[in-house]
């Protein structure tokens, strides 16, 4: 499943998807939307764009469709860290 429709590994920048609430029932309908791609339309969804995020409480971290953990974090783009082999075709 997609989540993030904006992110991209050509982009110096990440896209942050973030859901209010607490009630699973209020996440079924998120995974829902996110299943049928319309997660942006929905209220209480919130999505921006940046170089760097820094969270100063515990929250749930989901990276890259992966369970992080619960935990304070700094997430940052680190330019030029990583050297991509790509297709043609993808650029």
């Amino acid at each position: 499943m997609e989540i993030a429709s904006g992110a991209s590994l050509l982009k110096d920048d990440f896209e942050l998807v973030m859901f209010e609430g607490s009630n699973p029932l209020r996440y079924m309908g998120y995974m829902l939307a996110v299943a049928t791609r319309q997660v942006k339309k929905l209220p209480g969804v919130h999505t921006i764009r940046t170089k760097s995020l820094e969270i100063v409480s515990r929250a749930h971290l989901q990276v890259d469709g992966e369970y992080a953990g619960m935990e304070c974090a700094r997430i940052e783009i680190v330019p030029d860290a990583l050297t991509l082999l790509v297709p043609s075709s993808y650029l």
